[in-house]
């Protein structure tokens, strides 16, 4: 009977050590869990001599879409059960400008080897790197050149999964090239989205730049919030335009619908549950909106010429009392529109647009970053 017991434990035990065939690590009792304060996307668990990042499926609450092994030596032991990747990454290739600013503010445009659309590049280094031959072309985002992405043989691909059925097509493994899933574009909140800096950061190994640059951002986003404590008359939204018939409009748990909450602006569907977009018809946005105070994120930058897209453009009220602003301060020669880029580490400037495009009262001496009021 005691033998028999004994059997019983090392069963336990091993069962404790080991799914699906491998070493995994299903407690983190022995890792430091660097759990992100809005962020719901990912986690990053330091252990003793590596550290665990987990890519969480934003379609299957709790399941674990990708796991990585951050190691410094080659010698550290890892579990089986994820990519292994040596820190810090010196050569890899980006497949979205969002990641740029991030890049950008860790001090690490020069590890970019490759990229997608360079027309959609703003940032003037990375710019001036891919056009002196320093960074590689890899088309487009959506169908990646594979010869020159082999042939550049990255240390890894800053990749995304954009549903689904696409988080399972990584690199041929073969190649030897892994894909970090970047996912900032999935969560919900604007400071969330920011907060990925820590996750890109954590593959150079400069996780504590990454949280001091994160701490003052948030810091400031909260000091902006206090601005519009005292507003009680919330402006009215209408956002976006009518693109080949649909006209998308934040969902009620988008990430915009609750940055304009966060701006104290009311918008009609902030109730409503959707993540994404409501594709809608135009006829609906003019009967819902027609008479709102403000549209943001227009898509061009005057009057006239959203006129000229559509007379029916001139039936709603922003139009006609000049309160229409797009975001579109920041646009070069080709057409790399900086709000996309930059915009997703600079939350509080974003806020402080809107605040400003909404509230000009509140700040009287504002200079706008990314938007503009058209004229």
């Amino acid at each position: 009977m005691k033998r028999l017991t004994t059997y019983i434990l090392i069963i336990l035990l091993l069962s404790s050590c080991f799914s699906d065939g491998s070493s995994n690590y299903t407690s983190h009792s022995d890792a430091t869990h660097l759990q992100p304060k809005y962020a719901q996307g990912f986690d990053i668990y330091q252990h003793d001599d590596f550290t665990e990042i987990q890519i969480l499926n934003p379609w299957k609450k709790g399941q674990v879409a990708a796991k990585y092994y951050l190691v410094q030596s080659d010698t550290v032991v890892t579990p089986e059960d994820g990519i292994r990747i040596k820190i810090p990454l010196h050569n890899v290739a980006s497949t979205s400008v969002t990641q740029y600013e991030f890049l950008s503010l860790l001090g690490e445009c020069g590890s970019i080897k490759g990229i997608c659309s360079p027309k959609l590049v703003y940032n003037h280094t990375i710019d001036s790197l891919f056009k002196t031959g320093k960074i590689t072309d890899l088309g487009d985002a959506f169908n990646i050149n594979k010869e020159r992405l082999i042939m550049l043989a990255p240390d890894a691909v800053l990749g995304t999964f954009y549903n689904e059925n696409s988080i399972s097509k990584a690199i041929d493994p073969s190649t030897g090239i892994v894909t970090i899933y970047d996912n900032e574009w999935t969560e919900s909140t604007i400071l969330a989205r920011t907060e990925w800096i820590k996750f890109i950061a954590a593959f150079y190994g400069k996780s504590s730049m990454a949280d001091s640059i994160f701490n003052i951002i948030d810091s400031s986003y909260q000091t902006s919030l206090a601005i519009l404590e005292n507003i009680t008359s919330r402006k009215s939204v209408m956002v976006g335009n009518n693109y080949r018939g649909t006209w998308y409009m934040p969902g009620g748990k988008s990430y915009m619908c609750n940055l304009l909450k966060d701006a104290h602006a009311y918008y009609l569907y902030e109730n409503d549950t959707t993540t994404g977009s409501l594709p809608l018809n135009f006829e609906q946005v003019l009967t819902d909106f027609a008479d709102c105070d403000v549209w943001l994120n227009a898509p061009v930058s005057s009057i006239e010429a959203l006129v000229q897209m559509d007379e029916r453009h001139a039936l709603f009220r922003p139009v006609k009392t000049g309160n229409v602003f797009a975001f579109k301060q920041r646009v070069n020669a080709s057409g790399a529109n900086d709000f996309w880029e930059s915009g997703i580490a600079h939350p509080d400037i974003i806020l402080n647009d809107i605040i400003w495009a909404l509230y000009p009262s509140l700040m009287p001496d504002y200079v706008p970053t990314y938007i503009n009021k058209c004229e």
